[in-house]
């Protein structure tokens, strides 16, 4: 499902890159209880310590994410500020007939060279992923949204990724979405050698 955050910088049959002028995280962060009963656990430093993505509360039961979280926060370039996951009903009343569940989810991605944190980097990084990604024959989407930030102090921008998988039952919108999760994986990785 498309979000219109922003100006249009890349589209494909299954993903989008916008630029927003959103504030969004700013890391790092404490635990926030939030209107509507949910808890946003608070920025969690997994930079180097993969074997800590266990501890991150938004993972337990959805390895998927465990992956993402692992391969950035490993031996890559990247680290995640945030993710969370839930399962929604489709509001888009042309899916809904056939696909009215998905699983949605978001990581907040950043370089760890703080530096190269700006605009142009991280726009350029939505575009390599989403290219990577392709077309995509499943019931997925991916909306990149380059956002404005802060890390640690230092005024940035950060890529807000939503990974979002459909189905006809809640099971099937969980395999999309786990197929969604493995190429965004992928995708991430070819994007360092790119």
């Amino acid at each position: 499902m498309k979000h219109n955050d922003g100006i249009l910088v890349f589209e494909s049959s299954c993903a989008v890159v916008q630029l927003s002028d959103r504030l969004s995280t700013v890391v790092p962060y404490g635990s926030i209880d939030q209107e509507d009963g949910n808890v946003n656990h608070g920025y969690i430093d997994l930079i180097g310590r993969p074997d800590l993505v266990e501890s991150v509360p938004e993972v337990h039961g959805y390895p998927e994410l465990g992956d993402i979280l692992r391969f950035c926060n490993g031996q890559s370039p990247y680290f995640t500020v945030g993710c969370e996951k839930g399962f929604f009903k489709t509001e888009d009343s042309d899916l809904a007939s056939t696909v009215p569940d998905y699983l949605g989810s978001y990581v907040n991605i950043a370089f760890r060279d703080i530096e190269k944190n700006t605009k142009e980097d991280i726009c350029a990084l939505a575009v390599r992923i989403a290219n990577e990604i392709g077309d995509c024959p499943y019931a997925i989407w991916f909306d990149l949204v380059v956002e404005r930030g802060g890390l640690f102090g230092a005024d940035c921008h950060l890529l807000f990724a939503r990974i979002q998988g459909y189905g006809p039952t809640q099971q099937e919108a969980r395999r999309s979405w786990g197929y969604a999760c493995q190429l965004f994986v992928k995708a991430l990785q070819s994007s360092i050698s790119a």
